[in-house]
């Protein structure tokens, strides 16, 4: 379809400066169509790429559904990858992918599951922006894909998958990137569930920040008849809105750009503090301060953080009480790797090792009162980063 065919921009379109948003009229500008239950608006998409991206950048929606992001990224010169594990979602963004524009942006579009993007390199995306299922609200392909996660009726399990895709999500981003995530809540017998903000968490615990969370009112609920009168007989609120999580993986002292600090001899790394419940360890607000390390001791591309060492329950492998224990930012490990976990909140350090379906953590200690502590899968216990060594503070 040429240019001149149609409209690629709305008539009237000022980019959102506040915390919450409303599109009363979904725009139907260029393919844009709203027969794809759950889509998300064209406008929300537009404001995201133009405030969270630059022309030519590489975006990618993970779960692309209808199409509605591949859409404004051709308009606005990005390129994208758009992947789902539904066909029939990729058959219909690739038709409405089919009208001329006057730029040279690429897309890609493929199958395959959010949890898994292997094929996408490390520090490769510009910009994340998707909107996933919320649990199984709409089941979009009705139990018939074995990877669609809108088949999840259990609200933790279906949290669980999307951990794994925010893990996903974070090694493909670019440092100092933003990821933008469109989620809303529901009920369960009468009680209201957030969703939303249990998304939110596995998104933090993977280690992005939370940059901000926008209420976007719904107005394809329409608050009459049936649901009115609902409301009032069973005594429950009508959910009008939706939160746009935009989180960020933090760039500057935790990801330094090695090519612009080759005539200096040190990289400052973060000192971390405690870490309260509900935030990563690398969150702004756990920051004490930030240490000079050789930059001989770091590798490009890795992100680090430091700890200091408390008590002696690792005195046996050389780190004392007071130590500061220089990190590599990781969520998984090897035997016998030495570990940075969090565990009910407070971060420690052990030898990790696994056995059948268990995972141990073992200190490595003079003092035998230090017992290894035993974890099952689905327990409260997160690997946040491996020991790499003990450094000394330099003057």
């Amino acid at each position: 379809m040429s240019i001149k065919d149609f409209k690629l921009h709305p008539e009237e379109f000022d980019l959102e400066c506040t915390t919450v948003w409303a599109f009363p009229r979904r725009g139907n500008w260029a393919t844009h169509a709203s027969d794809w239950r759950g889509n998300w608006a064209p406008e929300v998409v537009r404001n995201l790429i133009l405030r969270y991206s630059s022309e030519k950048d590489h975006l990618l929606d993970c779960m692309i559904g209808g199409g509605t992001t591949a859409i404004e990224a051709k308009i606005l010169n990005r390129h994208i990858t758009c992947i789902d594990v539904n066909e029939e979602a990729l058959e219909r963004t690739r038709k409405s992918l089919e009208f001329e524009v006057e730029n040279k942006a690429k897309q890609r579009v493929m199958k395959c599951d959010a949890r898994d993007m292997s094929f996408i390199k490390d520090n490769e995306i510009d910009f994340v922006l998707t909107h996933p299922p919320y649990a199984d609200i709409i089941k979009y392909s009705d139990g018939q894909i074995e990877e669609d996660i809108s088949g999840i009726h259990d609200i933790d399990a279906f949290v669980d998958e999307i951990e794994k895709v925010a893990k996903e999500l974070y090694r493909v981003l670019r440092p100092g990137k933003y990821c933008a995530i469109l989620m809303g809540d529901t009920r369960r017998n009468k009680m209201y569930q957030p969703l939303a903000f249990k998304v939110m968490e596995r998104f933090l615990r993977v280690g992005f920040v939370l940059k901000e969370d926008i209420i976007k009112r719904q107005f394809n609920c329409k608050a009459t008849g049936f649901w009115v009168n609902k409301s009032k007989e069973s005594n429950f609120l009508l959910i009008m809105h939706e939160h746009l999580f935009v989180f960020q993986k933090l760039d500057s002292i935790k990801s330094p750009d090695f090519a612009t600090v080759s005539k200096i001899k040190t990289i400052d790394v973060p000192l971390v503090g405690s870490v309260p419940c509900g935030t990563p360890l690398l969150a702004e607000e756990n920051i004490e301060e930030v240490i000079p390390v050789e930059k001989k001791k770091l590798q490009s591309g890795l992100q680090y953080f430091i700890l200091r060492a408390s008590g002696d329950s690792m005195n046996e492998a050389g780190i004392n009480d007071g130590d500061l224990v220089l990190c590599k930012q990781k969520l998984t490990a090897r035997e016998n790797d030495l570990v940075v976990a969090l565990i009910d909140d407070e971060a420690t350090v052990k030898e990790f090792h696994r056995e059948k379906n268990k995972i141990i953590l073992k200190p490595r200690s003079t003092n035998l009162e230090h017992q290894p502590r035993y974890f099952t899968k689905g327990e409260d216990f997160k690997i946040q980063g491996i020991v790499q060594e003990v450094v000394r503070p330099l003057d």
